[in-house]
């Protein structure tokens, strides 16, 4: 006769204590190895240190922007150019209703990945970065230290680059998305398998 199990039979004491051990040691294992990948993430964060508000320019904004990118652990493959797409009032864009002389500049890193076979890629992934410039006294301004956030394109996620570790699948599946978008909407065309490439 075949013994079956039940989940309501009591287990013996011998396997149950068995149990409890793995279980322990799976556990001890996931804590230290989230340990391990909470101080890995925190060391690979952004260490670019940005302006205050009164020391705040355009052109030093967009250094600081390049250093951050180049922190970002991508591979060579990788290319990418910065534009400034201009100011706007800071108090508008972050939902305040007072119009201030806060400003939010705005930087788009244009990326894509160009190969011998084709120099000129189908598309690219952009990543926006807005610096909160705060106005007010000289003094004030001089001491508050501007507030810089990103946001994917087509992503409404806010990322902080001392907070967020940047991925570097983040921008194929910008790539991805918008080839499959190509492929369903264009007809006839389809990738080219040796530099495009559609899961």
């Amino acid at each position: 006769m075949r013994k079956t199990f039940s989940p309501w039979q009591p287990i013996n004491k011998m396997a149950a204590d068995e149990v409890c051990s793995v279980a322990a040691e799976l556990v001890q294992l996931a804590i230290s190895q989230s340990v391990e990948e909470l101080t890995e993430n925190k060391s690979s964060t952004s260490n670019v240190s940005w302006p205050s508000s009164g020391e705040f320019t355009v052109e030093g904004g967009q250094r600081a922007v390049e250093k951050t990118v180049q922190e970002w652990k991508l591979s060579e493959s990788w290319k990418h150019c910065i534009d400034y797409l201009g100011t706007t009032p800071g108090g508008v864009m972050l939902g305040r209703r007072e119009r201030g002389v806060d400003e939010l500049h705005c930087y788009r890193v244009q990326w894509s990945e160009p190969t011998r076979c084709k120099p000129v890629p189908t598309t690219t992934a952009s990543v926006y970065f807005f610096i909160y410039c705060q106005q007010g006294t000289q003094q004030s301004k001089h001491q508050s230290q501007v507030q810089v956030f990103y946001v994917l394109e087509g992503q409404r996620l806010v990322h902080r680059p001392e907070r967020s570790c940047f991925q570097e699948i983040w921008l194929r599946n910008i790539i991805q998305h918008k080839l499959s978008v190509v492929v369903t909407t264009t007809p006839g065309w389809a990738p080219n398998r040796t530099t495009d490439t559609i899961t």
